[in-house]
Parts: C-alpha cells; sequence; structure tokens
C-alpha cells in the first residue's frame, strides 16, 4: 500500500526529493507558498500555503493521514517538519534540536555553551550596529537569523557598510532578527551526511565555493577535499557531539564549517539534506542514493548504508552571472562541451535572452553543471576550462 509523504517546498531543490519518492510507489503531498513552483505540478497533492505556518500544515498532515514529512534542502521549514513529525510521532528531528539548528543566533550561542568553537557574534532587530561589536575596520558578516539560501547575507567592514546591509538581512528573517559575526578568513567546506545511532556513518566533505565579497552565495562544491585525515575526523567528531547534545541520532544532516588558521569552526549543521545539488555531487561521488535514504528514513524504512567511500573527483558547479541583464552564452561552445568526456551533465533553468539578477544567493542560480576529473588538479581545471568556454554572462538590453 503506498504511503503518504508531506514535502515542504515545492521549488527546484525539492523536485529529487518528490520525484524519488514516487518511483518508489509513494504519495507526495507538497506545501509551498508559490503556486508557480514546478514541484506542485509533480506532487499527487499539493496545497498553496507557507511551509512556516505550522498550524495550517499540521492540519493537512492530519487531514492527508501522512506517514512521514520531509523538509529537503530548507532551513526554513525544518522546525515546522519537526513538530508534525513530533505531533504524529513520526521519524524526524526533535523539535529543540531544529529550533536550536535553525537560527543562527541560538545555535551560537549554544556553541559557546558547550564549547564548540565558533565566530563572535552579535544580535540585532534594528538596523544598528551592536554596541559591542568592533569598529576599527576589521571583517565582518551579517546574516538573517532565520532563512536559507544565502539571502540577505552580506560582508561589511564597519557600521556604515552595516547600515546598508542590515535592513535586506531583516528583511528575509522569519522572526525579524540578524546576527553579525567576526568573517574568519580561510578555507569553506560543507560536510553532507547520515547519521546511524548517533554515528556519522557516511559522510561527503566539499571545498565550497563562494561568490566574491561582499556576498557569500554557494557557487560550486568539489571533492575530494584537500583537509588532511585528522582535520576531517576532528570536523565529524565535534558535528557527532552537536548532535548528540541535541538528541539527534538518525538521519541526513548538512553543515558548512571553515578551517581558518588551522582551526575549524562549525558556521551551520542543520537535520536534514543540503541545497544547492548536493544530493547529485553525493550520488554521483559515491554511487549513494542519500535523497532515496532520506525518503526512506522520513517514512521509517529501512535503507542500507554501506560503508565509508572514498570519492570520486567531481564538481558540482552551480552557473550564474555577476550582473543584471539578459543571459547569453556560447551555444556553440556549448555542443562542443557537451562532447567532452569530463562534463557528466549540464541542465538549464533558464534560457538565454532571459532576464536574470545578479548569482548573490540561491534563488538567483540559472543552471547547473557536473564535472569530473583524473584528480584534484585536473578536476579543477576542468571547471576552469568549462567556465572559460561557456562564457555565461548578463548582456544589457538597450
Amino acid at each position: 500500500m503506498a504511503k503518504k509523504l508531506l514535502i515542504l517546498g515545492a521549488s527546484l531543490n525539492q523536485i529529487p526529493a518528490i520525484l524519488k519518492a514516487q518511483s518508489l510507489g509513494h504519495l507526495v503531498v507538497t506545501t509551498d507558498n508559490l503556486p508557480q513552483n514546478p514541484g506542485h505540478a509533480l506532487a499527487n497533492i499539493s496545497y498553496h500555503l507557507d511551509t512556516t505556518d505550522i498550524p495550517a500544515v499540521l492540519a493537512i498532515a492530519k487531514k492527508e493521514k501522512i506517514s512521514g514529512v520531509l523538509a529537503p534542502a530548507t532551513d526554513v521549514a525544518v522546525v515546522t517538519a519537526a513538530t508534525v513529525a513530533a505531533e504524529l510521532r513520526l521519524p524526524g528531528p526533535n523539535v529543540l534540536a531544529a529550533k536550536i539548528l535553525t537560527s543562527k543566533a541560538d545555535f551560537r550561542a549554544f556553541a559557546q555553551t558547550h564549547d564548540v568553537p565558533c565566530p563572535d557574534f552579535w544580535t540585532f532587530d534594528q538596523p544598528i550596529f551592536p554596541p559591542n561589536a568592533p569598529k576599527d575596520g576589521r571583517l565582518l558578516i551579517v546574516k538573517p537569523n532565520r532563512s536559507s539560501g544565502a539571502k540577505g547575507v552580506m560582508v561589511v567592514d564597519g557600521p556604515k557598510t552595516f547600515a546598508e546591509a542590515a535592513p535586506l538581512a531583516l528583511s528575509y528573517s522569519l522572526d525579524g532578527r540578524g546576527v553579525l559575526e567576526t568573517y574568519l578568513l580561510g578555507g569553506q567546506y560543507t560536510v553532507e551526511g547520515v547519521l546511524a545511532n548517533g554515528r556519522i556513518s557516511l559522510s561527503m566533505i566539499t571545498i565550497r565555493s563562494t561568490a566574491p565579497r561582499p556576498y557569500e552565495a554557494t557557487w560550486a562544491h568539489r571533492v575530494p577535499c584537500d583537509l588532511n585525515q585528522k582535520t576531517q575526523e576532528t570536523v565529524l567528531a565535534t558535528l557527532e557531539r552537536i548532535f548528540d547534545l541535541l538528541g539527534y541520532k538518525d538521519g541526513p544532516f548538512d553543515a558548512d564549517f571553515l578551517n581558518h588558521k588551522q582551526d575549524t569552526f562549525i558556521l551551520e549543521a542543520t537535520p536534514r539534506i543540503g541545497g544547492n545539488s548536493l544530493s547529485t555531487l553525493f550520488a554521483k561521488a559515491f554511487d549513494f542514493d542519500i535523497v532515496g535514504y532520506a525518503v526512506s528514513a522520513a517514512l521509517g524504512e529501512p535503507f542500507v548504508i554501506p560503508p565509508p567511500l572514498t570519492p570520486k573527483p567531481l564538481a558540482l558547479v552551480l552557473l550564474g552571472v555577476l550582473t543584471a541583464g539578459s543571459v547569453v552564452w556560447d551555444q556553440n561552445e556549448e555542443a562542443a562541451l557537451r562532447r567532452e568526456k569530463w562534463l557528466k551533465d549540464l541542465s538549464w533553468d533558464v534560457s538565454i535572452g532571459d532576464p536574470v539578477k545578479p548569482f548573490i544567493n540561491g534563488r538567483e542560480r540559472l543552471g547547473e553543471a557536473l564535472i569530473a576529473g583524473d584528480g584534484p588538479s585536473n578536476l579543477v581545471q576542468n571547471v576552469l576550462n568549462f567556465g572559460r568556454r561557456l562564457n555565461l554572462r548578463a548582456e544589457l538590453v538597450n
């Protein structure tokens, strides 16, 4: 008998989970406040309501008699998913863990309490520079307290640039709060993985590339990572400790961290599968279907998790432009690139001539490419070669 899975969100990021659940013989119910989002058309049943409206989503969950709930690739719906799961006694993260892990301020306070290295931070609910924050010109970063996709995230260097960035951050935050943090220079990384009985049984650490300052949107993920084994083990042990303290024992997780002066700083850790097509990279690098795992876990069904694996050299590149305008690229080179053995996939969210905005948050991506290499150095060269030849850009419209 088919089960019903409630998937919170119906954007491009949720489509893999929708299709996977259906391929496994389940029915999918979606909730999302944008009727035009493509996941609604794919779902068996759809509701046009905000994923953060907990009472309304809970009512839908009860009405549809769901067997599981999932908030893939979106922080803002994790608390809703946890609340629905708790109310209906379904698998999922507990509500306290969901609340702390999706609030930057609460997670920073939690980290400080439990001696988990994290940047210095200050909170604000008005575009007024926090009085205790440094004003000596050092780099800081402004973030919405509860948001996702790097929306409203901007690097600043003092009260003046803070005053310009803060209103946008506050506008994107679900609770109207923002966080100002010390901006730490160093390599940026992401961990995507699986928890089983409180231990990380499988994980992928990626090298994360971001938009040029002052923005921080993810532009690419690359594996294998360049960290030594001891550093990787330290990061995974720290994440296990965080999840253990919060009582999250089983399920998928996604985390970002920074390697700064030989120390690692956990920037965020959330009990869900990641966005930015990380599940695609995971599947190709490890031959492991993490979306299928997440769907099965949400429905309380068994799923075989392999032992730790070594990733194939791959990069997932998110496509975007630096300026607004009409998007164009070299179509002849695109055709030639598609014949290259190292270009494993290239897909577009737009067509040539479409109006586009700068790629400064996850909403403004234009497509993605999966690129392979014979090794780490060759992979970097292939990524650079791909970008140079495609010549993706936005042109001003007269």
